[in-house]
């Protein structure tokens, strides 16, 4: 990184940490946020065969998409969801991704009681993530360390609402 002319990154947040980290003068960082083709979240779908498939008819979906590590904080959505419960009980939780903690999520589930409200899908096709988001209630993005989060964008591109930790590059592209 000193030795370039130029590093590009994709928020303001990962632009600090390199020049902490690595000791790179800010006027060498040049950040470029990340995007998502929102065209490919115009497509048609039938929500409620979609809904059929992960929840019961009169339950909303709150949907995670992404990796099942620690960083991503899917385990803090697991450990909110008895108290999203409990004020609203018609809640399924469809965790999208896959991830060396997936196994540890499961056990979670099953330990506050709630396996029937956690849906673990694994890795899913393109068509059908874009089904997912565009039939979910909400998006949640838990993480505790996100460079920038792609996720997010391509729940927005599908026009579903989204909740995030106010932590890094999540915290650039979220309007309260």
């Amino acid at each position: 990184a000193n030795e370039s002319s130029r590093v590009i990154c994709c928020s303001n947040y990962m632009s600090g940490q390199i020049c902490e980290t690595v000791n790179v003068p800010r006027e060498k960082v040049c950040v470029i946020p990340n995007g998502v083709n929102v065209s490919k979240f115009d497509m048609k779908i039938d929500a409620q065969a979609v809904r059929r498939r992960y929840a019961e008819p009169d339950e909303k979906i709150v949907v995670y998409v992404g990796r099942l590590v620690y960083e991503k904080g899917v385990h803090v959505l697991i450990g909110a969801a008895p108290t999203v419960l409990s004020e609203l009980p018609n809640v399924k939780f469809v965790i999208v991704g896959e991830g060396g903690m997936k196994e540890a999520l499961l056990k979670e589930a099953w330990d506050f009681g709630i396996p029937q409200r956690v849906f673990f899908t694994g890795f899913v096709d393109e068509r059908t993530l874009v089904s997912i988001y565009k039939a979910s209630d909400v998006a949640v993005f838990p993480s505790l360390y996100e460079p920038f989060g792609i996720t997010a964008l391509e729940a927005m591109a599908a026009r579903v609402p989204v909740v995030v930790s106010d932590t890094g590059g999540l915290a650039e592209i979220i309007e309260h």
